[in-house]
């Protein structure tokens, strides 16, 4: 009922006339409320796998505002999780963060951070993780047993993104993580190996690792600050791979660069493993391997 009623009353606020005005549209109004009630249930049976609830919703800070942060409070310390919702398919790339192209769920991390030791002074804060959750509606395949269907689309629309493992942090993420027998979280990018390792595939990094990653971010973000006031306008968009800074930029028309143009290239960078680039980002911030 409150799907249908804020989507009415954001179609009204857009124009009753634009969005009824054909069929076409009437149709896209309807499957935007299936995709927003199918991001609630999702959202809703995420949280409820997990020990976090939401504390704030779009909470403003000096670089922007972070769209959920979700805290869990434990004796002394206090667990904090950002959440960042997508509507393409933006996945969290680590090699992305480190050449500076994807700062934006480590900086909102720190906002959350500085945020929460307001929120709860007396006590020990520490970052559980950073996620995208990308809003859709999975199609899958009709099963005779709706749970296995319904846990299909929760695999599809499980959060990307990085996990911190210092202290509790993954049990209170998802508490069927706790235990020593094999199993892949519902909630987020983690998978356990029969005796309770993480496999491969599983998104989690070492507390250590992680405050690298947050401290390179920050100091990423103070760079490019400066290089901003100084008046430091070269076009020179990346390439990783066959993707551009150019694919999708609004003003790639009006910004003269060209290839043909003597002077003109790209800065070509280098896709890294979680590994290099961690031990990069170590590197740069003047931290040092710290072993577990």
């Amino acid at each position: 009922e409150y799907v249908s009623e804020s989507m009415e009353q954001a179609i009204a606020d857009y124009g009753n006339s634009v969005l009824y005005s054909s069929f076409r549209n009437e149709y896209m109004i309807i499957r935007m409320k299936r995709v927003m009630e199918r991001t609630v249930w999702a959202l809703t049976n995420q949280l409820e796998r997990g020990d976090f609830k939401p504390t704030a919703y779009e909470l403003r800070f000096g670089n922007g505002k972070i769209d959920r942060v979700d805290t869990c409070v434990d004796g002394d310390q206090v667990y904090v999780k950002v959440l960042d919702y997508k509507t393409g398919m933006k996945e969290f790339d680590i090699s992305a963060l480190y050449h500076g192209l994807q700062l934006q769920l480590m900086v909102y991390m720190n906002a959350a951070v500085t945020a929460a030791q307001q929120w709860y002074p007396e006590k020990d804060v520490i970052p559980a993780g950073v996620f995208y959750y990308r809003i859709r509606d999975p199609f899958v395949e009709k099963m005779k047993d709706e749970s296995q269907r319904e846990n299909l689309i929760l695999k599809e629309l499980r959060p990307d993104g990085i996990v911190n493992l210092d202290q509790e942090s993954l049990r209170h993420l998802d508490r069927s993580m706790a235990g020593d027998s094999a199993g892949e979280s519902l909630a987020i990018p983690v998978k356990l190996k029969k005796g309770g390792g993480l496999a491969k595939t599983s998104k989690a990094v070492r507390s250590e690792e992680f405050r690298t990653m947050s401290d390179y971010a920050g100091e990423k973000v103070e760079h490019l600050h400066r290089q901003i006031l100084e008046g430091d306008v070269s076009v020179m968009p990346y390439r990783m791979g066959n993707k551009t800074g150019c694919d999708y930029c609004g003003y790639r028309h009006i910004c003269g660069f060209d290839q043909h143009i003597p002077g003109y290239g790209y800065r070509n960078i280098s896709k890294l493993s979680r590994e290099e680039a961690i031990a990069k980002m170590r590197q740069d911030t003047g931290g040092r391997e710290v072993q577990s």
